[in-house]
């Protein structure tokens, strides 16, 4: 193989190997950009629209494609702006060399800034201002990246072809915990969570979400007296001790509605809702 073909080849390859490495580590849902092209100084702005929303824990930039063809890119600054304002450099005026930007990602969990880059700047760098302002922001409406050329000794002049914001969203909470009720003693220990003593020798345990705040209330129900108790909620006496209790949100108003199935008769007793006879002695109360 001939000395230029080896050249290109390896040349070749390293794009393929980059842009597969690149594709494999960018993070979060992907948004990609508009074609851009500016022949003068004026400021030009790339919109994306983010449909879903969400609160954001990381921004990232990636620029796959992007040719300075008058100029170089000492002459602009590019900066990134969310739906409410808020803005963030990717690099500034007077800080680059070089005409392009090849497989080029934004990060501000990169180990180099863009400026102690190489050109066409391969790889992951951090902005010259940290994406990190963004989160915490909503991901939902329009962001928009700005370029702001100027003029150089050979005037200013380029494209950005391919480019994609990647957003990303905080991971989903478990909607359990490990926990246990101790009631000799009325200890609740939910792991990680919390320690307290509430109830005693006798209750059961019914832990749900009874004011609508999407966490758990701590909860016991005493048959002896009929009695819920729920923790910061409520204290209320509803059902017997031949009753089983059976909380459940049966209006699907977002919050749990003190119940019981009373066996020995296929009683069903929601309170402030309804009373229905469904099953008979022997039954188990399951929710379907």
């Amino acid at each position: 193989m001939k000395r230029d073909q080896r050249k290109y080849f390896l040349l070749f390859a390293l794009i393929i190997l980059t842009s597969s490495y690149f594709s494999k580590n960018a993070s979060g849902t992907e948004y990609p950009g508009s074609f851009v092209e500016w022949t003068t100084t004026e400021l030009i702005l790339s919109q994306v629209y983010v449909p879903n929303n969400f609160k954001l824990v990381n921004v990232d930039i990636a620029i796959d494609d992007a040719y300075i063809s008058q100029g170089d890119l000492t002459w602009c600054d590019i900066y990134l702006i969310s739906p409410i304002g808020t803005y963030a450099y990717l690099f500034k005026y007077l800080t680059l060399d070089g005409s392009s930007f090849l497989n080029t990602k934004f990060d501000d969990s990169a180990s180099n800034c863009i400026t102690d880059g190489v050109p066409p700047y391969i790889g992951s760098y951090r902005p010259v201002d940290n994406f990190d302002i963004f989160n915490g922001e909503w991901s939902n409406g329009t962001w928009r990246m700005a370029i702001q050329p100027h003029y150089g000794a050979l005037g200013n002049s380029g494209t950005i072809s391919d480019w994609s914001l990647f957003l990303n969203e905080p991971s989903p909470i478990p909607n359990f915990q490990i926990g246990i009720f101790r009631d000799i003693s009325g200890l609740w220990a939910i792991q990680d969570v919390t320690r307290v003593y509430f109830g005693s020798t006798g209750d059961e345990a019914v832990l749900r979400d009874y004011n609508g705040d999407g966490t758990k209330d701590i909860a016991v129900f005493r048959p002896s007296s009929g009695l819920w108790a729920i923790r910061e909620v409520t204290r209320v006496y509803f059902g017997s001790s031949i009753d089983a209790p059976f909380p459940l949100d049966f209006d699907g108003d977002g919050s749990c509605d003190i119940g019981i199935f009373r066996e020995s008769s296929g009683l069903w007793a929601i309170r402030g809702i309804t009373r229905k006879y469904f099953g008979s002695s022997g039954d188990t109360p399951v929710k379907w």
